[in-house]
């Protein structure tokens, strides 16, 4: 479904975000084709998503196919 890169470039964005103080999980690909979803829902409004996002939104992929993707 997606390519490999796309793939890394999602984990390499889970690892920013847990080494920037969020417990984020590598994404489910697996879970996508079942659920709709590669990663549970979060709050976004806890102070520490906000602050991790904000320093790893950089390395956030855009969707295959999509514009920016």
């Amino acid at each position: 479904m997606f390519n490999a890169e796309f793939q890394d470039e999602l984990l390499g964005f889970s690892v920013c975000m847990r080494d920037n103080g969020f417990d984020m999980p590598d994404p489910d690909f697996a879970n996508l084709t079942t659920t709709g979803r590669l990663y549970p829902e979060f709050d976004l409004d806890d102070p520490d998503f906000e602050s991790a996002f904000e320093a790893c939104q950089d390395s956030l992929p855009g969707i295959p196919g999509i514009a920016g993707g």
